[in-house]
Parts: C-alpha cells; sequence; structure tokens
C-alpha cells in the first residue's frame, strides 16, 4: 500500500490521551514489561494490566468490577485491582474493532493507540516484534508514581517525585516538531516554541497589555504551517486592530481554513477549531510549565516564574535540525 501523501493539519496531539497526567500512570504500568518483545499476546496482557488497574475501562463490566471503580475518575488508578478472572472477562466481553498502522486488529491496535502518545513525546519506544524500550526521561515519568496493593488488593498511590512530571514534558515539547515521522504532516515548527516566540512579540508589542496571546487566537497557532512567528504575530495583530479582542467564531474559522490553508482541507467544525483543538493544546503546554492561563482564562501567557527555562527553550530549540524523513526510532533517539 503506498503511503498517504503528507498534508497541512491543525495541530492535534492525541485524541486518546487528552490529559497529560495520565501518561505517567499508563508508563508506571508500561514500564513493568521494558526490554519484553512487543508480540500480540503482550499487548493484550499490557492493556490488561491497564485495565487491572482502572486505567483503561472498557464499556462493559461486571456490578463487581464496577464497583472497584466508583467514585474514581477515569484516567485514573482504581480502588481496588482486579483479579485475573475479571480481567480475563473484560478482555473477552470487551473486543476491539480497531486498527492501528502495523498493529493487528484489536487489541495490540488498542495498545498501539493508548502509548501512542508516550512514544511521540520520546518517553517509550515500541513495534511488532521488538523489544519495548524506555528512553531516560520515559523511566523518569515511570517513577513519579509509587504504587502499593493491600492483600485483598486496595491500591495506594502516592506521588514520589511529582518534579519529575513538569520536566519531562519540558523536554519532550521543547523538541516535540510537528513535522515527525508519527504524523506524516506538512506542517513545520515547534509548537512550544512557536508559542512561547508569538507570545513574547505580542507582550513587546506597545499596542497591547502584555496579556499573552488570548484563546480564540490559538487556532490561528494551531493552523500555523511554519516556524515564523514573526509572521503568526503580524496576523493576530492585524487580527486586533480590526476586531480588537472579540472577533466572530465565524471570522477565526474563515482565516484557520480558507486563509491559512487556503481552502484546500475539509471544512472542519467550529466547535473543533474553536474549544476542542485549543483546550488540548492548552493541557499540553501548560503541562510544561512555561505558560499560564491569565484573566479567568481567556489569555496564556508566559509564566514568569520560569523566565530562564524560557529563554533557554528558545535559545537552544528555535533552530532545529527536521526529521521529518526519519524512521519513528531515529525520531525516538533524536528525542
Amino acid at each position: 500500500m503506498a503511503e498517504r501523501e503528507r498534508e497541512y493539519k491543525p495541530l492535534l496531539f492525541t485524541t486518546t490521551v487528552r490529559n497529560p497526567s495520565r501518561v505517567k500512570a499508563l508508563l508506571y504500568v508500561l514500564r513493568k514489561f521494558d526490554g519484553q518483545i512487543l508480540t500480540d499476546g503482550l499487548a493484550t496482557k499490557i492493556v490488561g494490566e491497564a485495565i487491572r488497574y482502572g486505567l483503561y475501562r472498557p464499556m462493559k463490566k461486571t456490578e463487581q468490577i464496577r464497583e472497584k471503580w466508583r467514585n474514581m475518575p477515569e484516567g485514573e488508578f482504581g480502588r481496588v485491582l482486579l483479579t485475573d478472572r475479571e480481567v480475563a472477562y473484560m478482555i473477552s466481553h470487551n473486543p476491539q474493532k480497531h486498527k492501528e498502522a502495523g498493529f493487528d486488529w484489536g487489541y495490540p491496535s488498542r495498545f498501539a493507540t493508548i502509548f501512542d502518545f508516550a512514544k511521540e513525546l520520546g518517553l517509550v519506544y515500541f513495534w511488532p516484534n521488538e523489544p519495548i524500550f524506555f528512553s531516560e526521561i520515559g523511566k523518569m515519568m515511570s517513577e513519579v508514581y509509587s504504587v502499593e496493593t493491600s492483600g485483598d488488593g486496595q491500591i495506594f498511590v502516592t506521588e514520589e517525585h511529582p518534579e519529575y512530571e513538569q520536566m519531562v514534558f519540558l523536554h519532550a515539547m521543547a523538541k516535540s516538531q510537528r513535522r515527525n515521522p508519527f504524523v506524516k504532516v506538512l506542517n513545520d515548527n515547534i509548537p512550544l516554541v512557536l508559542l512561547l516566540q508569538t507570545i513574547k512579540k505580542l507582550n513587546a508589542d506597545p499596542d497591547f497589555n502584555g496579556c499573552g496571546i488570548a484563546r480564540h487566537e490559538l487556532p490561528l497557532l494551531i493552523f500555523w504551517k511554519d516556524n515564523d512567528a514573526e509572521a503568526l504575530y503580524q496576523r493576530i495583530k492585524a487580527l486586533r486592530r480590526e476586531y480588537r479582542y472579540s472577533p466572530s467564531d465565524e471570522v477565526i474559522v474563515d482565516i484557520c481554513v480558507e486563509e491559512i490553508m487556503e481552502g484546500k482541507l475539509k471544512k472542519f467544525k467550529p466547535k473543533s477549531i474553536m474549544d476542542e483543538y485549543p483546550d488540548e493544546f492548552i493541557r499540553k503546554m501548560r503541562a510544561t510549565g512555561l505558560v499560564s492561563l491569565r484573566g479567568a482564562g481567556r489569555f496564556i501567557d508566559i509564566n514568569h516564574n520560569e523566565d530562564a527555562k524560557v529563554e533557554y527553550v528558545l535559545e537552544h530549540y528555535s533552530s532545529y535540525t527536521s526529521y521529518a524523513a526519519a524512521t519513528e526510532r531515529e525520531y525516538f533517539d533524536y528525542g
């Protein structure tokens, strides 16, 4: 089958792990299998372990299983471990109608989906019939939690190293290129760097009040094709001149789809452009600790407590070697 041609697309890191805080728990489970050969059977077993801890919760479940997860938020550890019998029940009663490129249909593909975001960030590498391999920052992320269980299966979770999480996300996002082997897009920038550069330019402009980038302006960055922060800043400035801080959703959608993308892509749902994509983007960027919300969440600004780290990132990662043509393993090794 011919490889799909690259095209320009808006940035969406993942639809599976929207909350980046889920990554540390998932890697706690996956770390138990570091170095093992990823067969279909092992992939299914690992998903079963995620189910055992309540980190992945398929729909069909018994009342006893439901009780073990009651009042525990989705994506977090359950109250009590599932037994082997309960895990087997969940696997057999929840067949996965799912397929990921390179992975077999069903639970192997579900495994790939669950852990794909961690792989793209350079935390862990896996491929069918190859050893699962953790990077050093992946190991750090897997060690954020200390997890103990009692004789009756109760789960006790402690954040042993909470500082690791922000360190890992900062390292990963400072290197995360849009044009990489995982997503096959033409957009060519490092989103965190583009965000920081654009905010600094907006804040330095005497026409504005140094409040950062407005939330409704983020779609322009999310759709932006290259790493030209000056051009993005000028487009946002023109937008503010015309509409101040109150453009309609239709105006923003038109700029993204018709102007930036030149009308060459399918029409996007306004809700995706104005709400879903920015929500996901903000979650991932805030995980680095370098940006914060202002004005009741209407603006995203640099966290000035971390100015030294911001300057370090801009100095060392503004110019970068593209890994668009690299293999997944080469891109992983770069990260």
